[in-house]
């Protein structure tokens, strides 16, 4: 079973019906975790800056580089407890804006990030 406290769609953890924090069970914990994942910027963590996304060194550097940036997606997912596989990642760039959008397989099930 994973478990963690359910975060809204601005990443705040928030009170449901009951006043009571959300929790994520399981298939929705372990999205969670890895969308987080995928959020925090390399350096980032006070206690681990070797932990995150390479964003300015591949993507905000003059030459975007997404088949670095896809390596890296795809082995920062995969760290994340209950994640089997990485089943796909779409990528895009334009306008200066990145989409991604990676297809996860996890020990409950199958399930999709974003950031769009």
């Amino acid at each position: 079973m994973s478990i963690t406290l359910a975060v809204n769609k601005n990443n705040d953890i928030y009170l449901g019906t009951r006043g009571n924090l959300v929790l994520a069970v399981d298939l929705q914990a372990v999205l969670q975790s890895a969308q987080q994942a995928v959020q925090t910027l390399l350096g980032e963590l006070l206690y681990n800056t070797n932990r995150g996304m390479p964003n300015f060194q591949l993507i905000w550097n003059g030459t975007p580089n997404l088949p670095q940036y896809r390596v890296a997606l795809q082995s920062l997912i995969l760290t994340v407890p209950g994640v089997t596989e990485v089943i796909s990642i779409d990528l895009s760039f334009s306008n200066n804006i990145l989409s991604y959008s990676a297809i996860i397989a996890t020990t409950f099930g199958t399930g999709t990030i974003s950031n769009g």
